[in-house]
């Protein structure tokens, strides 16, 4: 049990960190013209709709959601769709997030209970949950947080076969 609590953990936690350097990589272009306190441009909300929607991440990113330091939900799409439902909703910054805008990279698999997860909750049973911290390129501060789940198809064949393994 305790060897596979190890095995989920680290998966956990390798799989985060490469989705959020990739992640964090593509945003901090998109992100230039947004400072703290601001919103960003339909410009930047069509080139996220080309990336999570459209483009190569749709298959692997299942929700997207940038946050405000404020709580505030600044671009949000829905299963694959350009639904913008959630932009302009404010919620607490608590748990992951509130440690995200600390400047730590926050992953777990998530049981999806938490208000803002609702629509979530009627398609998948648990994803990957990650919060991305997203840095100001002038002083590092922490000016918005990526929000993104991510199915736990592969991850989860990958688990069950290393704890396989690990009986074996």
């Amino acid at each position: 049990t305790w060897i596979g609590h190890q095995i989920k953990t680290s998966a956990v936690k390798s799989a985060a960190t490469i989705a959020a350097a990739y992640v964090e990589s593509i945003l901090t272009a998109q992100l230039r013209e947004y400072t703290s306190g601001g919103g960003i441009g339909s410009e930047t909300y069509a080139a996220l709709d080309r990336m999570f929607v459209e483009g190569p991440l749709r298959r692997k990113v299942v929700r997207f959601k940038l946050w405000d330091p404020d709580g505030h939900i600044l671009y949000s799409n829905d299963h694959n769709s350009s639904d913008h439902g959630q932009v302009g909703r404010r919620f607490a910054v608590e748990g992951l997030l509130a440690a995200a805008f600390a400047g730590d990279v926050q992953s777990r698999i998530s049981d999806l209970d938490e208000p803002d997860n609702a629509s979530e909750r009627a398609h998948w049973s648990e994803l990957i949950e990650v919060y991305v911290p997203l840095r100001n390129g002038a002083n590092g501060k922490v000016t918005a947080v990526a929000e993104f789940y991510h199915s736990m198809e592969n991850l989860g064949r990958e688990i069950r076969a290393a704890k396989q393994r690990s009986w074996l």
